[in-house]
């Protein structure tokens, strides 16, 4: 999907009503670094759960992930469906317990736009190279 707005290409979409809960990397890996102090004090005081969530609380559709490339000024590519004649489903991310003491703090508008910077940045070194 960034190519296509990045770059003008076209997008093809699977699952139109497939979902995504898209968390930022430093989100994520906040989430492990706060996951390895409650599981270690777990471990002290007996058995506890080990299995945690990471999610930003929210499904997105592919349409309205596409609703935020365009927000950040990006022009829409152009759309077709792929797949035909498979059986349409409706896909949910799993969602469980998050790990306690953890929230995201990169909303899906920010990180979207420093993907896009940084995705500018390392062409512009390819392109000096």
């Amino acid at each position: 999907m960034v190519d296509a707005f990045a770059d003008g290409l076209p997008l093809t979409l699977h699952a139109g009503g497939a979902s995504v809960d898209l968390v930022h990397v430093e989100d994520v890996a906040a989430a492990f670094v706060r996951s390895i102090g409650v599981l270690e004090s777990q471990r002290s005081e007996g058995p506890g759960l080990s299995r945690y969530s990471v999610s930003s609380g929210r499904d997105m559709t592919c349409t309205e992930l596409m609703d935020v490339f365009h927000a950040l000024g990006l022009a829409r590519p152009e759309i077709t469906y792929g797949r035909p004649g498979l059986p349409a489903r409706r896909v949910r991310p799993w969602r469980g317990i998050c790990v306690p003491g953890w929230t995201p703090r990169i909303g899906i508008h920010d990180g979207i736009a420093r993907l896009l910077a940084h995705r500018a940045a390392v062409a512009r070194v390819t392109e000096a190279v």
